[in-house]
């Protein structure tokens, strides 16, 4: 080929701060010739959708659900925007250094509607069980995650922060149906999360191959020299390792680590770089590190297991008294507690003793960063999203957790708390925290590197 010969990988996790991705792109983007972006070349449109729908329909709940009731609501809280940092980042480097940017990747709904029949098969055996168990709770679930699916880009040219209360609004509402409508509902989103984040990791590598392809050929056709590729942190080992192929030196990476300054290496082997497919040797790594992490948080997990089992009780009260009660007052008890209570039960005794009673139990107690009792504020900020998206909240929380140097959540991050022993949070006689302390996105191992 005549046109980029090397290429720039900048590899950035979605949710991370924009100021601090905008800088360093400005840094690593240097003389390159143009910006490339992992974002969809083309528009999806319904028909797109549709198509995908009747083929893959448990992939197609999960995608919708997985965007419209968590990715939406952390991209507004944690990049103040329904676009991923990249996409803003990258938007704005691009205008101040006058470069072009180019859209390379496929959307993973356009790679479904053209799913071989194993996988067609497949999802058809998740969903129908659950379609004959409750049909009505099925088409509940379908219809509204599809209408609901069109409001936030509606909303987002008023403002962003009516955004996040369309989607937290819209979230409540949400869950409080599918609770109306019997488990299958719920089944149905789990099904079609895990179906979701099953063809995310294992279409990587064809995602891959995309936006190399067009990498290339849209270099030749401007005759780029250098080009910067800007893409999620999964992606790098499989683009480095796939680089030669399609005739490209990758000249250097950049590594972001989240809320914390990356890292650009100009001398690195691929597999050593992160990596999301589920056969490469940087995700076995990162699976081991994660179990290893795992059993160093297992009173916190512990201590999560003893407060689920207690809501349980609390809830089932709760369903007592709707189920006497009858509808509608019935109905609007149960919908009311399925919000109430768990936000109530974490805040009021987080406030009061600063620990839940599993946290009691555990020997955990939860202060701001600077080991200081909680505030009012900071109790209600820390759990009010609790309830809302509570089937993936967890995963997602616990993820966030072991990527901190601190393991915090993202309530915790966002009401500025931190979940320990009394004795190990208390910071040394004459020393303030600071928050390089608190929001630093390494974890331990990284930052001792």
């Amino acid at each position: 080929m005549s046109g980029a010969t090397r290429l720039g990988l900048f590899g950035v996790i979605h949710m991370d701060d924009v100021e601090k991705v905008t800088a360093e792109l400005d840094s690593f983007t240097g003389d390159a010739d143009a910006l490339f972006l992992e974002y969809p070349r083309e528009p999806t449109d319904m028909w797109t959708w549709a198509a995908a729908a009747l083929r893959l329909p448990a992939f197609v709940v999960g995608a919708l659900f997985v965007q419209l009731f968590v990715q939406g609501p952390l991209f507004v809280l944690l990049t103040r925007d329904l676009f991923p940092s990249e996409f803003v980042a990258t938007s704005r480097v691009a205008d101040r250094l006058n470069l072009a940017v180019h859209r390379v990747d496929e959307h993973p709904v356009q790679g479904a509607s053209s799913a071989g029949w194993t996988v067609v098969l497949l999802n058809w055996l998740l969903v129908l069980p659950v379609a004959l168990f409750e049909p009505p709770a099925v088409a509940v679930t379908f219809v509204g995650i599809a209408l609901a699916s069109l409001v936030p880009g509606l909303v987002r040219r008023a403002d962003y922060r009516l955004s996040a209360l369309v989607l937290f609004v819209l979230g409540l509402l949400g869950f409080t149906a599918l609770l109306l409508h019997g488990s299958a509902s719920y089944l149905l989103l789990v099904v079609g999360a895990v179906g979701f984040g099953h063809y995310v990791r294992t279409g990587i590598g064809h995602r891959n191959d995309v936006m190399l392809d067009r990498v290339a050929a849209i270099a030749d056709d401007e005759a780029y020299e250098e080009a910067v590729l800007v893409t999620g942190k999964g992606h790098l080992a499989g683009l480095a390792r796939n680089a030669t192929s399609h005739a490209f030196t990758v000249s250097r990476v950049h590594v972001s680590y989240w809320r914390d300054d990356g890292e650009t290496l100009v001398s690195f082997a691929p597999d050593e770089l992160p990596e999301l497919a589920s056969d490469g040797p940087a995700f076995r790594r990162r699976l081991r590190t994660l179990f290893s992490a795992l059993r160093t948080q297992r009173r916190r997990i512990v201590a999560a297991v003893v407060d689920g089992a207690i809501l349980a009780v609390l809830w089932f009260a709760a369903v007592v008294v709707g189920y006497l009660l009858f509808e509608p007052a019935g109905y609007a008890v149960m919908g009311i507690a399925a919000y109430v209570v768990p936000m109530s039960y974490h805040a009021v005794l987080e406030r009061i003793w600063g620990r839940t009673l599993g946290k009691r139990l555990l020997g955990l107690v939860v202060t701001d960063t600077d080991g200081s009792s909680l505030s009012t504020r900071q109790a209600v900020l820390r759990n009010a999203g609790r309830p809302v998206g509570l089937v993936v909240g967890y995963v997602f929380g616990g993820t966030v957790m072991l990527n901190t140097a601190r393991n915090q959540t993202p309530g915790d991050l966002l009401a500025g708390t931190v979940v320990g022993r009394p004795e190990a949070l208390r910071p040394p006689d004459g020393e303030e925290a600071t928050p390089s302390r608190v929001d630093s996105g390494r974890t331990p191992a990284a930052a001792s590197r």
